[in-house]
């Protein structure tokens, strides 16, 4: 499987190589990038600076606590699980090659707890912290929409047209589905305050560089504005402040349909919030 061309490739052209490979060379860019900062993340964790350290690796838990100290558990075990299949897809062309996960496994407990929660007034506070135009719309996409990272990542302005005074987004989401969502004003005016190019191929919220966001720079934004207020909430977090505040306002149902679930029981895993109001929602309501 593994045909280098060089004698001592790098641990970048491994993999290079892995995601070339069948498993992976289909998958989107947006997968394959989350493959490739979860492989980094573990590289620097366990100190490995060759593939020769890689394949010799024997204590994969030293490299797992160094994780678990920097990382939330969803994330560790996202990378764990690409590491194993690193490993397995590395076992092909060297089948006495140990497998350094074998046993490993990562407990990930409710995605939602109450500290990656924000409640009413954070949301507005967290916002007067953040000035930079591209951060404010990535910011308010994701607690005003309730978007996924990778939804917002790759969302572009041919997801987008105007319908009467307003504007809506039509997207394919998780499993394939097609979503289709309102865009709040606010949302929108933030969109345009970045002073990207509209055009239908164009990142809807552009980068520095004018590019789409990656779910790297969106995971690390989030964790640099919600430290700056104190708190410790991830992209997930904002998602779930969405949709926690539209249970409470709309009911459940209003939530699941929003929030795009197939299960109302995963709706209910988000209710966080006790509010008795029909008002439209607004970022001063959250």
């Amino acid at each position: 499987m593994y045909s280098w061309g060089v004698a001592t490739p790098t641990l970048t052209q491994a993999v290079d190589q892995f995601l070339a490979g069948a498993g992976h060379s289909r998958a989107g860019t947006s997968t394959q990038t989350s493959y490739r900062y979860a492989l980094e993340r573990f590289f620097k964790a366990a100190a490995l600076s060759t593939v020769a350290d890689l394949k010799s690796l024997t204590d994969f838990r030293k490299a797992l606590r160094a994780l678990e100290q920097e990382f939330e558990p969803a994330t560790v075990a996202l990378t764990v699980s690409a590491v194993r299949q690193f490993y397995r897809a590395l076992q092909v062309d060297d089948p006495e090659l140990k497998d350094p996960t074998v046993g490993i496994r990562v407990h990930i407990p409710d995605n939602v707890p109450e500290w990656n929660v924000l409640q009413q007034g954070d949301p507005a506070a967290m916002l007067e912290k953040i000035k930079e135009p591209r951060h404010r719309a990535v910011f308010l996409a994701l607690v005003m929409q309730g978007w996924r990272e990778s939804e917002l990542c790759a969302m572009t302005w041919k997801n987008v047209r105007q319908e009467g005074a307003g504007w809506v987004v039509e997207w394919k989401a998780k499993r394939g589905k097609m979503r289709r969502q309102a865009l709040q004003a606010v949302v929108m005016e933030a969109v345009r305050a970045c002073g990207g190019k509209v055009a239908p191929g164009a990142p809807l919220i552009p980068n520095v560089g004018g590019k789409a966001f990656t779910r790297h720079e969106v995971y690390n934004l989030v964790k640099k504005y919600s430290k700056l207020f104190g708190r410790r909430v991830t992209p997930h977090g904002l998602r779930a402040t969405y949709i926690s505040s539209v249970i409470a306002r709309k009911g459940i149902e209003a939530a699941r349909q929003l929030a795009g679930h197939k299960s109302i029981a995963t709706t209910q895993r988000y209710s966080r919030w006790l509010i008795d109001s029909d008002d439209p929602l607004t970022v001063e309501d959250l």
